[in-house]
Formats: structure tokens, sequence, C-alpha cells
């Protein structure tokens, strides 16, 4: 998963493996590493967990329960060019003063393990809020 900026430049990339998390800013040499769910809570101050944030990127199913409790407001849109595709594109999450849209450009599931590796020497262990704020 990309972070981009508003002009498309890439602010970092995630990479997941389950509830592990790994956020890289290359520009600055810098990553973090951690727990899926409080880089949630830390940038958008969302309580999901990997696997149901997975079931709302992938299948657009939403965990009504918790989106009540966290006076979340979750919408869908379809790619305007295939209407006959069952999943979203488009996913917008509004949680108070948050907004957050997410493009999926790509869906793919499969069985098995994937091992996402990202050489980190030379690199600096720092904060998600100080590895994703401007200079």
């Amino acid at each position: 998963m990309f972070f981009l900026s508003p002009l498309n430049q890439v602010y970092g990339l995630l990479l997941l493996e389950g509830e592990k998390a790994v956020l890289i800013n290359s520009k600055k040499k810098k990553y973090w590493k951690g727990n899926f769910s409080s880089l949630l809570r830390e940038i958008w101050k969302l309580d999901f967990n990997y696997r149901e944030f997975k079931q709302l990127m992938v299948d657009g199913k939403v965990p009504e329960d918790k989106i009540k409790k966290q006076g979340i407001e979750i919408s869908f849109e379809q790619n305007r060019s295939n209407t006959n595709q069952e999943k979203p594109q488009r996913l917008q999450i509004i949680s108070g003063d948050l907004l957050l849209k997410i493009k999926i450009s790509q869906r793919k599931t499969g069985r098995g393990i994937i091992s996402f590796t990202k050489n980190l020497k030379g690199m600096k262990k720092t904060s998600i809020r100080e590895l994703l704020e401007e200079e």
C-alpha cells in the first residue's frame, strides 16, 4: 500500500504481513515497525484490526458494530466504467474531522505465504508521526 500526497507523490510504502506492519519513507531514509492496528489508531484514529480492514478493502464488508461505536461513516463507489463489478473501487471513511479516501487499484487474494522484504539497512527507525510529517 502506498501513501500519497494530494500531488500523487509517494510519502511512504506500507508492507503488511498479517498484523505486523512496516511503514517506509525511502526519501527520508526512515521507517516505522509495529502493529497494524496501532498504525491505524495513530494515523487515522480508527480502531480496526488487520482482518477487519482487509475485509473492508477486499470484500467491501463493513464492521457495522465498530463503526457505530466510533461514529464512523463508510461509503463505497463503484468504477463508473465497469458497472458489472461487485467490489468497490473507492472507499471513503469519515470520522470526526478525518476524511480518508482510498482508491483500490488492484485486488488479489490467494492462498499461501508471500514474504514482503525491504532492505532497511542505512535507514533510521522512528515514530509514525515523524516518518509522515512534511519537511
